[in-house]
């Protein structure tokens, strides 16, 4: 429970809970908040919770694997990740030869 100014206190979901259920809900807009959700927390969060919690709702999930589609938004999430950071280190000079020295 967070407390805001002027509103009071409001109940508010990790962003594990948020990931869970989207990969429950499924729809393909849910795949890319789950990777946006991944990357905006560099890939900081409890994977194993959410992939028990998933594993659980395999069960009573019919139109689709919860599990899997978590797996695929991960993999996405990496992937940009991945590219972010090689953009980055390419246009850091510090990562440049400087005077042809090596």
């Amino acid at each position: 429970m967070v407390n805001f100014p002027g509103v009071g206190d409001l109940r508010l979901i990790g962003p594990e809970d948020l990931i869970i259920h989207k990969c429950v809900a499924g729809p393909p807009r849910d795949m890319e908040d789950v990777e946006g959700i991944l990357i905006r927390q560099r890939m900081q969060l409890d994977l194993d919770l959410v992939r028990g919690w998933l594993a659980e709702f395999r069960e009573v999930v019919d139109s689709h694997d919860p599990l899997a589609f978590f797996d695929e938004a991960v993999k996405g999430a990496r992937q940009s990740l991945d590219q972010e950071e090689s953009k980055q280190w390419h246009t850091d000079p510090s990562n440049s030869l400087k005077d042809g020295a090596g």
